[in-house]
């Protein structure tokens, strides 16, 4: 995991040639994604749930194919996640033994604030790739929890909020129109990676989304 890592991070920094003037840019974005989870457990599974990031970007021209990045995005991650085949005593005849089997649901919103530190290399004039990692900051908004027992009756339990730090990494392609001498549209799906455990155990948060941004340069 450590080389893949390394990996994504530096394969855009391995073409520095054809230098260029130096060049700053301040952009805005927004990116409407999905968010789900890796689950490596039988009886588990997530289902995709719409979310947003948006923020401010900082670059820097380091040559004329090679873009550094980083800024501060604020996201709200909405996450479904539910564990099959429990028992409870609900589940449970006295005279006939085990009757059903009950359902975990969970409804969960994070926040997510990300510090980037990515590169974008262009392979033609508009056209760029991008990669780099993300140092996040995830905290729980809402975490309910529901039973749903074998009888027909639920049970609701809200947990307590949770913080934790997490990090990521972003691959995107991704498409630059210049709409006037210094203002630049980019557009750009991606996918985003969450190295850590999420709040549940052995499972890994992933987005995958598209990125509008308008640049200026400075």
């Amino acid at each position: 995991m450590k080389k893949l890592v390394t990996l994504l991070f530096l394969i855009p920094f391995t073409l520095l040639s054809q230098q260029n003037a130096a060049e700053w840019h301040l952009g805005i974005s927004v990116k409407p994604e999905i968010s789900a989870m890796t689950i490596h457990i039988n009886g588990e599974s997530s289902k995709a749930e719409y979310g947003f990031s948006s923020g401010l970007t900082l670059g820097y021209n380091i040559s004329s194919s090679i873009t550094f990045e980083t800024g501060i995005y604020y996201g709200i991650k909405n996450i479904n996640h539910s564990k099959g085949g429990l028992t409870f005593e609900s589940d449970i005849d006295p005279e006939f033994g085990v009757i059903g089997t009950s359902e975990l649901t969970r409804k969960i919103q994070l926040q997510d604030i990300e510090i980037p530190i990515q590169a974008k290399y262009f392979l033609f004039k508009q056209l760029y790739f991008r990669s780099g990692l993300g140092l996040n900051f995830l905290s729980e908004r809402s975490y309910v929890n529901t039973i749903h027992h074998s009888d027909g009756t639920t049970t609701t339990i809200e947990s307590d909020p949770e913080s934790y730090l997490n990090y990521s990494a972003t691959l995107g392609i991704g498409y630059m129109q210049p709409i006037g001498e210094k203002i630049n549209f980019n557009i750009e799906p991606f996918i985003k990676y969450y190295f850590r455990d999420n709040i549940i155990p052995i499972t890994h948060l992933y987005n995958i989304g598209l990125n509008a941004a308008l640049t200026l340069k400075l």
